[in-house]
């Protein structure tokens, strides 16, 4: 046992130690079958999440079936023991960024124990935030594992993270980037969302984390997701969301990803109600400041362009708001920087139409 935590301590600072001890793996992974001390289980679990946070020992860990055979009788055994729930997850969490795998740790019935821990330890951030990164990991990588993420409540709990652990905010990137991979292909799994409250968990975190780009850039994504549904739409301008997203906007003019994809909510928003268009004034500015910097970004111009080509059509404020951040000399110059790409410019030339008439 004391041999054991000693080797334990020097992976942390040494490549070559962790090299020899994944060679030798086999040797804990024996101690774990004949021993049952509690000790020497959170030693060899401990053991398991060191050597998987280096990508060398990892691929070597992911090689050999013995490795997810023992990862998963550690989660069964123990499952009321946070350090070896806490550390299993961080071993998952790590193993979990290798695609190849994916299929294995579906069919060992990894998503289960995931969930399980979820529920027995609701409060603790880390085994939230390993959970979340594990269940985004999968889902994002996988359709299949979206659906069963559903089956096995995970958008229950990762709903639940964001409720009861608003103000981290490592959890509530964890949590918001396994929310988007869950539901950005699945309108099942939408629906199940906003059934366990999902709209109003997201504007939240809106709300506590003002600041945090990637938190909002994924709420923002949920919400462009949720929004693509006209029954929910009101709902989310009930909510506020509207206002919270334009505002957003606004202030953080420089993130592409937000700014697309919030402009694509807008355009939801407003196709399904006209007449929510003059609420979006406020973020026709942002929107041509972040073209005019991002010229050649095809999806952001496209995406955008018929954003505000649906506000100028509805809305008159938002065409001379348009007009007064230089709208038209932006449009030019992406006409003229992009005159090869086809759907750059019949975007752009129908928005240059609705500015001229």
């Amino acid at each position: 046992g004391e041999a054991s935590r000693a080797l334990l301590n020097l992976c942390d600072v040494s490549m070559e130690v962790r090299k020899v001890t994944t060679d030798h793996l086999f040797l804990f992974f024996d101690a774990h079958y004949r021993h049952d001390d509690i000790i020497l289980q959170e030693i060899v679990s401990s053991m398991l999440s060191k050597l998987s946070k280096d990508g060398v020992c990892r691929k070597e860990m992911i090689s050999t079936s013995r490795t997810y055979d023992v990862l998963v009788r550690l989660f069964k055994l123990h499952p009321s023991n946070k350090k070896i729930q806490k550390t299993s997850l961080l071993t998952l969490r790590n193993v979990s960024t290798e695609s190849s795998i994916t299929p294995i740790l579906l069919n060992r019935g990894f998503l289960p124990l995931v969930v399980s821990a979820m529920s027995a330890f609701p409060n603790d951030v880390d085994i939230q935030e390993s959970s979340c990164i594990v269940l985004r990991n999968l889902g994002s990588l996988n359709s299949e594992a979206a659906v069963e993420i559903c089956s096995e409540e995970g958008i229950n709990f990762i709903v639940k993270a964001m409720q009861n652990l608003s103000d981290c905010t490592p959890t509530q990137r964890a949590s918001c980037g396994a929310l988007w991979a869950c539901i950005h292909d699945s309108d099942v799994n939408c629906r199940i969302a906003v059934s366990l409250g999902a709209i109003d968990a997201v504007i939240c975190l809106v709300l506590v984390h003002p600041s945090d780009v990637f938190i909002l850039e994924n709420a923002i994504m949920i919400l462009e997701s949720l929004s693509s549904f006209k029954e929910y739409v009101k709902q989310i301008v009930d909510a506020g969301g509207i206002s919270l997203v334009v505002e957003t906007m606004r202030s953080h003019p420089s993130s592409t990803k937000l700014i697309r994809h919030g402009s694509i909510f807008i355009a939801n928003l407003t196709q399904a109600y006209s007449s929510l268009s003059d609420e979006a004034v406020r973020c026709v500015t942002a929107i041509i400041r972040c073209i005019d910097e991002n010229p050649t970004l095809v999806e952001l111009i496209v995406d955008c362009s018929r954003t505000l080509h649906s506000l100028v059509s509805h809305s008159r404020k938002c065409k001379d708001r348009l007009l007064a951040a230089n709208g038209l000399g932006v449009v030019e110059k992406i006409i003229n920087q992009n005159a090869s790409i086809q759907q750059v410019n019949d975007c752009a030339h129908l928005l240059l139409d609705d500015i001229l008439q």
